[in-house]
């Protein structure tokens, strides 16, 4: 039961790893750089099939903690870049607002 649940949390590491990745691809469009990578522990769980016990299983525990504190950064940083994009793009329609009303203007004055 303990290596399913392994197994379908390196499942969901994968998802989330072609995520980032196409994450990265739509940032390079904005000249933005985004360099985050989740790692997996396949050693562990090598070690936990083959050296089944208390020890292994204090080291696999730990490195789940590493590796949700790590999904927990990424998600920080990937949410911190979404507020900025967002931020970005409200600033270019309030520029492309202005724009367009100073065009009216100055098509009024033409006539």
């Amino acid at each position: 039961m303990k290596h399913s649940h392994m197994n379908e949390a390196g499942g969901h590491i994968h998802q989330a790893q072609r995520h980032l990745c196409h994450f990265q691809n739509e940032l390079k469009d904005l000249d933005k750089q985004f360099d985050i990578h989740l790692e997996t522990g396949n050693l562990l769980t090598f070690a936990d099939f083959f050296f089944d016990g208390l020890i292994v299983d204090w080291i696999v525990q730990g490195r789940i903690s590493q590796s949700f504190d790590q999904v927990e950064k990424v998600d920080g940083k990937v949410k911190d870049l979404l507020g900025s994009l967002r931020k970005e793009r409200q600033a270019v329609l309030e520029q492309l607002d202005r724009v367009a009303q100073e065009r009216r203007i100055f098509v009024e004055q033409a006539r």
